[in-house]
């Protein structure tokens, strides 16, 4: 998981990569939450962490930039 912080909160998620709130709603994790972790928040919510993790690296970190002009 070195490319995903499962310490940074939800609410960082939900603004850094806004397409994490998809993710967020299927495994019914708490997006609102002010200042949880996402593992915090995972367990909260009886979610899988590693699935969680996975869909987060699928949509936020591998997913392609814009391209530059």
């Amino acid at each position: 998981m070195d490319d995903i912080d499962v310490e940074k909160s939800v609410v960082d998620w939900t603004i850094d990569c806004p397409a994490s709130l998809f993710v967020f709603k299927k495994h019914s994790i708490d997006y609102c939450c002010a200042g949880k972790s996402l593992q915090y928040s995972c367990a909260q919510a009886g979610a899988n962490l590693f699935a969680v993790v996975a869909e987060l690296r699928r949509i936020c970190v591998a997913a392609p930039g814009p391209s530059p002009d």
